[in-house]
């Protein structure tokens, strides 16, 4: 039998397993915007030993990535963050093995 501490640990565990993917999947987009602005970058001459006094004015289109980069990790580290906890319930769960209080009340007359 399942009590309720091991059951809320399997839904923690869960819950983190969902939150790492999509940090992974977050990650994977990020790849796909740094790979787009870096083809969308247009500069109006190339850079040189005088880019120091003259730098070339470059422009792309995006974010290179970083918006997706930043909540995949905060998804991640959620994820193992709350895998830690689900960890700490589920041994929990385990060590009570379904003790119950019983409570009984006299009435005196």
């Amino acid at each position: 039998m399942v009590n309720v501490t091991m059951r809320t640990g399997l839904f923690l565990l869960l819950g983190s397993v969902v939150a790492i993917i999509l940090g992974f999947v977050f990650l994977n987009g990020a790849m796909g915007g740094f790979n787009d602005s870096i083809e969308s970058t247009e500069c109006n001459k190339l850079p040189w030993f005088d880019s120091l006094i003259n730098p070339p004015e470059c422009s792309s289109d995006g974010d290179w990535g970083i918006g997706s980069l930043c909540c995949g990790i905060i998804f991640i580290l959620i994820g193992f963050g709350v895998a830690i906890s689900a960890v700490v319930t589920l041994i929990t769960g385990m060590a009570s093995d379904n003790r119950q209080v019983i409570i009984i009340q006299q009435q005196d007359d």
